[in-house]
């Protein structure tokens, strides 16, 4: 009973009993019954804190593939972007190329034009000399400018040598006619246009249409009258004679049929004119055919085919058709002087015979001719024999004529040129250039020195004979050529009486030493580029320097006694720039600071044995060792290493010339190539090829567009630095030219030689770009 009563009461707190054995189930819920709010909680803990878990998870599994994804992205973007840069810099690197490739073909083409407007200008083709320049005349402002001494050095050359153009006419011209005063000049187009102007002030006078109806450009004649009252407009095979009265340029009669031949009777206002195959006569004042004794005319019942007159036209030469001779009449009387058996009146074309018919030239025509045959030749008719032209195939000619004095035969065709030769020995006396386009017709002023010239560039142009002489392409400079007057130079002033004064400005801050006469440095005389200071051995072994400026001495150094080396004096003395002079000692070389009366600390090796040349500032030293295949050493004197070597010579260096920035060279010596290095790596940039001889000189210019080479073979070559091609070439009488330079504009190159001195003038851009805009504008008007 106490055990049950107990048990009752275990019942009532939720205990076990122990009226039977328990088991752990019976024990958990009566444990869970007895703590059953502490269990919720518990419950709702476990749930909570299951639940936050699974979310926590889930959230940090969400995270995790978030955080992938964007490092998958970012990866992704970082490709991306890797793939922009690599194809940003692909193409870059594309476009460099390009503006490479577009640079270096503009170069090239550049070049290319340059030689080519040469070859031109040497034919006489001015047209196409300036159309390959005027390509770079105006330089684009993207691009870099191309034009260099060269191209001023053409465009300068380029000019014609007319004294005046006269440009009224648009078409081509096909005759002119000077008054019988000289004080006019008439010509006429193929337009139908006239135009008249004066030969002294250059003004036109009168212009009009011409009432003529055909006007085939070599059919076209023109004549003034003997008094110069009229002017009678028309031409061979052109049936129509128009007068005008040179009072007001009106016309006073036109006929219907007439053509040329024109011949003037000796009463006013009467000619006789070629019309339906004969000769007629004419009157001006009754405008209208005489109708009487034109069939007894002297020349009547002649056929012409072609005819030339003399400048007097006292006497016509006739070629007749059908008919194997040409006869030679007098113009008055008719009578026959000769017939001339030189050529068949088939196969002749152009024919002039000079006054008193002392000279007769023609060409035959040149259908089926040979290149050999179609020729100028001259005659003496009277004494039966041929005068042999000098250089008589210039090229087709079609207008020829003799001057009035029979002192000059003028012709010009196709070449564009007129040349001129002197009859009596059949010499070439010259050219003059400056027509655009073929020349048609030819005429001399009745004082034999002006000449007229006409073609198919519509320009009518004015020469003067006396004017024919070469232009010069060289100017010689003299300066004294012994140093015997000028022992001791103790100042500026006196230093530089012993240089042209024209040129001591322009080159003062140059290597002014060049100027030295061959005997100042034979003698060891020395002067800085600047003109401050002079040097010069006093004894075999010592050297003095004296400040120009200041009028005094300031050193004296020792120096290895001179000697000579494959016929050539060591270098013992030479100023490197303005501050530095590089000596010789017992020990090796030595640089020798001016402006500050001391030797420099730094050090060249002694290994070297030979100074070749130098930068403009001193830094760069070119340096010969022992061995010559070793190549030469550049070395650099202010980091005291050497920087390069420069090799593939053939044959032994003379001297190393530097670009006024120091980035390039060249050598001069026994090899007829000129090698071009980058002192920098020691890479030949740049092989020149063309000299038949070694070069003797360089010089590059200044503004790094150009360099010019000179050798004993007498030619002077100019070639572009960028591409290493000739572009200029010309032969001066000079060989062996000892020195080249530039001056600091790039307007003038000098040539030194052993004894006497050259100038090369080109003009300035400035000047050449004013000249330019009105070329410009005329050829463009829009």
């Amino acid at each position: 009973a106490t055990e049950l009563a107990l048990d009752v009461q275990r019942y009532l707190n939720l205990e076990p009993v122990k009226a039977e054995a328990p088991s752990s189930l019976y024990r958990f819920r009566k444990f869970a019954r007895r703590n059953q709010a502490a269990l919720i909680t518990a419950a709702i803990i476990l749930i909570l804190l299951t639940v936050g878990s699974v979310v926590s998870t889930g959230l940090a599994i969400k995270a995790t593939i978030a955080q992938r994804n964007a490092d998958a992205l970012a990866k992704k973007s970082q490709s991306a972007q890797e793939l922009a840069e690599l194809r940003e810099k692909d193409a870059n690197e594309q476009r460099n190329l390009v503006l490479r490739s577009s640079r270096a073909l503009r170069q090239n083409l550049y070049a290319s034009d340059m030689y080519q407007a040469q070859h031109f200008l040497r034919d006489g083709n001015i047209a196409k000399t300036r159309e390959l320049l005027l390509k770079y005349a105006v330089s684009n402002q993207s691009q870099e400018p191309l034009r260099g001494f060269e191209w001023q050095y053409l465009w300068d050359r380029s000019k014609g040598d007319e004294l005046f153009v006269f440009d009224d006419l648009e078409r081509p011209t096909g005759a002119l006619a000077f008054s019988n005063d000289g004080t006019l000049l008439a010509a006429i187009s193929t337009d139908g246009n006239v135009c008249v102007w004066s030969v002294r002030t250059r003004m036109r006078v009168a212009m009009f249409e011409a009432d003529i109806q055909q006007r085939w450009i070599f059919g076209l004649r023109m004549q003034f009258s003997k008094d110069d009252r009229f002017l009678y407009l028309g031409g061979q095979r052109i049936s129509r004679l128009s007068v005008r009265d040179t009072s007001d340029w009106s016309q006073v009669a036109c006929f219907k049929g007439a053509s040329f031949p024109l011949i003037e009777q000796d009463k006013e206002g009467q000619f006789a004119a070629y019309h339906n195959g004969d000769f007629k006569l004419f009157n001006v004042n009754q405008q209208r055919e005489t109708g009487a004794g034109f069939s007894t005319f002297p020349l009547s019942g002649k056929e012409i085919r072609n005819y030339a007159f003399t400048a007097d036209r006292e006497m016509i030469a006739i070629q007749e058709r059908n008919k194997e001779l040409i006869s030679i009449h007098d113009v008055q009387s008719g009578r026959k002087m000769m017939d001339w058996p030189h050529s068949s009146s088939r196969d002749t074309g152009l024919m002039s015979i000079a006054g008193g018919l002392q000279y007769v030239a023609w060409m035959p025509e040149i259908w089926n001719r040979s290149v050999d045959e179609v020729q100028l030749r001259l005659f003496q008719p009277f004494e039966e024999r041929e005068i042999q032209l000098e250089n008589s195939q210039p090229g087709l000619l079609i207008a020829a004529e003799f001057s009035p004095d029979t002192q000059w035969l003028v012709a010009g065709g196709w070449d564009y040129l007129l040349h001129v030769w002197e009859p009596s020995t059949g010499a070439k006396r010259g050219s003059f250039k400056g027509h655009l386009d073929e020349i048609f017709c030819v005429a001399f002023a009745p004082n034999s020195q002006t000449l007229a010239s006409a073609g198919k560039d519509g320009r009518v142009y004015l020469w003067d004979l006396r004017s024919m002489k070469p232009k010069p392409d060289l100017e010689s400079i003299a300066f004294r050529k012994s140093a015997r007057d000028t022992e001791e130079l103790n100042s500026r002033k006196e230093f530089a009486g012993v240089f042209p004064s024209a040129l001591w400005a322009e080159f003062e801050r140059g290597d002014v030493d060049y100027f030295f006469p061959s005997d100042f440095k034979r003698r060891g005389w020395r002067i800085s580029p600047d003109g401050t200071h002079l040097v010069h051995r006093v004894k075999d072994q010592s050297l003095e320097i004296h400040n120009l400026t200041e009028s005094r001495f300031e050193a004296s150094l020792d120096v290895i006694k001179s000697e000579r080396r494959f016929g050539h004096h060591k270098v013992s003395h030479t100023f490197v720039s303005n501050d530095r002079l590089l000596y010789r000692t017992n020990d090796g070389f030595a640089v020798w600071n001016v402006r500050y009366d001391r030797n420099e600390p730094n050090k060249i090796p002694e290994d070297f044995i030979a100074f070749k040349g130098a930068s403009s500032d001193g830094r760069l030293l070119a340096m010969e060792r022992e061995n010559e295949e070793a190549g030469i050493v550049v070395w650099d004197f202010d980091a005291e290493k050497a920087v390069s070597v420069l090799n593939g010579m053939d044959h032994g260096y003379h001297r190393i010339v530097f670009s006024p920035d120091s980035k390039l060279a060249i050598a001069t010596g026994w090899d007829k190539r000129g090698l071009v290095w980058n002192t920098t790596t020691g890479a030949v940039q740049h092989v020149l090829t063309g000299h038949k001889q070694g070069i003797h000189a360089a010089a590059f210019a200044h503004d790094h567009k150009s360099i010019c080479t000179s050798s004993p073979d007498g030619t002077i070559r100019i070639w572009h630095l960028e591409t290493g091609r000739e572009m200029l070439t010309f032969t001066p009488d000079v060989v062996g030219a000892d020195r080249l330079i530039f001056s600091k504009d790039n307007q003038k190159l000098l040539i030194l030689g052993i004894d006497k001195t050259w100038l090369l003038r080109v003009p300035g851009l400035e000047q050449i770009d004013q000249g330019l805009a009105a070329i410009l504008k005329e050829n463009n008007p829009l």
